[in-house]
Formats: C-alpha cells, sequence, structure tokens
C-alpha cells in the first residue's frame, strides 16, 4: 500500500513538473530577444523549463505504468480530500503560503522593504512558535537590517520601497 502512494505521489508530481516546465518554456519563449536567442534572458528559463519537462516524464510515466489511473482517482476520492484538507499540517502549509502571498504580492512594493520582511518574518516565526515573540521581533529586525545593508551596499543592489 505504501509503494503505491509513494508511485501515485510520483505521478502526481512528475504532472506537476511537466506542467511547471510548460508554463516556464511558455513565459521563455515570450521574453524580448535583443540580438539572438541564445543571449535572451529566456534562453535559460527555456532549457530549465525542457529539463523540468523531462524530469517530470521520466518521474510520472514509470509510476503509471505499475500503479495506473486508478489509483490516482482513489487519491482524489472525496473521503482522502476531505481528510486531506482537516489535517492540521494541510493547514499550516496554507497559512504559511498565505504569509508569504501577503509579503510577495501586497507587502513589498507598497512599504519599505526592510520593514515589510520584518513584518512577514516575525508574524512566521510567532506562528511557528519558534521563540518568545519579543525575540522573534528582536531577530526579524535585525535580519531584515542585515538583509537590507548586505544587499543595497554589498552586492549594490537597489531594493523595493
Amino acid at each position: 500500500m505504501d509503494n503505491e502512494k509513494d508511485l501515485t505521489g510520483d505521478i502526481l508530481m512528475g504532472f506537476l513538473l511537466m506542467v511547471g516546465g510548460v508554463a516556464i518554456a511558455i513565459v521563455a519563449l515570450g521574453m524580448k530577444v535583443f540580438r539572438n536567442f541564445l543571449d535572451a534572458p529566456g534562453f535559460f528559463p527555456l532549457i530549465l523549463g525542457c529539463i523540468f519537462v523531462l524530469l517530470g516524464a521520466a518521474l510520472s510515466f514509470p509510476a503509471l505504468k505499475k500503479v495506473g489511473f486508478s489509483s490516482v482517482k482513489a487519491t482524489f476520492s472525496k473521503t482522502n480530500l476531505m481528510e486531506f484538507f482537516k489535517n492540521d499540517k494541510t493547514l499550516r502549509v496554507t497559512v504559511l503560503l498565505a504569509l508569504m502571498f501577503t509579503y510577495a504580492y501586497i507587502l513589498i512594493g507598497r512599504i519599505n522593504f526592510t520593514v515589510a520582511t520584518s513584518i512577514y518574518l516575525f508574524l512566521t516565526m510567532l506562528y511557528i512558535k519558534s521563540t518568545k515573540w519579543w525575540l522573534a521581533l528582536i531577530i526579524s529586525i535585525v535580519a531584515s537590517v542585515a538583509i537590507s545593508v548586505v544587499f543595497k551596499y554589498g552586492f549594490r543592489i537597489p531594493l523595493p520601497n
């Protein structure tokens, strides 16, 4: 049974790798070409997208031969999906993804990078209960300032406002 679950996971992850690889390749092909495609910014992402598609196929097709689509269908049954969404680990991952999404798409660009990063790190450490709240606050501020200083002055990379 565990081997069948592992193989079903291989099928699903291989499929996601293939879909992601195709999406990366499509975006890479849409990037602007200045002189020729070999020095275009989309060349390397195109190669990565193709590699993802090949690795996804290499992962999913052998597993699909062994267990077939019935195993994938059983994985997505109503009972299994309800169990998945009621799981505490699923809730934990969902909250952490929501924090990342908020940081990347709402905070960054609207408020100062260092402040946004401090907020994100503090809330993440609070949620995962990594330390006391006041220590999490200190760690998040120090880490954010250090990241900002290293990128701005050490690497000379401008950060979003």
